[in-house]
């Protein structure tokens, strides 16, 4: 019981910080030349709030605002024109209970170490889709679905992983940093320059 009870308190929550990842993004479409790009990948916790943002070389980025039982949006600039784009939270949620129920396959310490962590290696099995390689840390539990939607049932740090999204394109992201620290809550917030618009209305604007 007392190892048991030393582990425990080793182990750490992630509630509120910063979580930075290093990015390439492949294509692997037919239509596409295929193309490597890299980039980061930051994530802010703060309570039930989460903030994504996507940079890649030449420029482009991608910034999402989610919400727990709330509503989420997709910062989009269109010249002078900013928006910030209800996102469908119907169907972000089919895509969170993609991975409802996982299973750890071959599960086993890694000797390598990753941002100065020990590292577990396991195939991840979501919900019976394809398995994928995750190497991860037991020492910080992450227990907001929305920092990694698309396994949002794993509780423990990723350190390194790589999917192949449902437009063929493929992301492998390794951890740069997580930083435990208090968040300003405008972090959080809509910029007052960016006008709130949905899925219809940015279709029937930007056609």
């Amino acid at each position: 019981m007392f190892f048991f009870a030393t582990k425990a308190a080793a182990q750490k929550q992630f509630v509120e910080g910063e979580i930075v990842y290093k990015v390439n993004i492949s294509t692997n479409s037919l239509n596409v030349k295929p193309t490597v790009l890299h980039g980061t990948m930051k994530l802010y916790l703060k309570g039930n709030a989460v903030l994504k943002q996507l940079q890649l070389e030449g420029g482009y980025t991608r910034t999402q605002l989610f919400k727990l039982q709330g509503a989420s949006y997709t910062f989009i600039n269109l010249g002078d024109k900013n928006f910030a784009l209800q996102n469908d939270h119907l169907e972000f949620e089919k895509t969170l209970k993609q991975c409802s129920h996982y299973v750890l396959q071959n599960e086993s310490p890694e000797l390598k170490s990753i941002a100065q962590f020990k590292t577990f290696k396991a195939q991840l099995d979501c919900n019976h889709l394809n398995p994928f390689t995750i190497y991860y840390t037991k020492e910080w539990r992450i227990n907001n679905p929305y920092l990694f939607e698309t396994f949002s049932s794993f509780q423990y740090l990723p350190l390194e992983y790589t999917l192949q999204n449902a437009d063929g394109s493929i992301i492998h992201a390794t951890l740069e940093r997580i930083l435990s620290m208090p968040l300003d809550n405008s972090l959080f917030e809509i910029p007052k320059e960016y006008k709130i618009i949905s899925r219809e209305e940015y279709n029937a604007w930007h056609h």
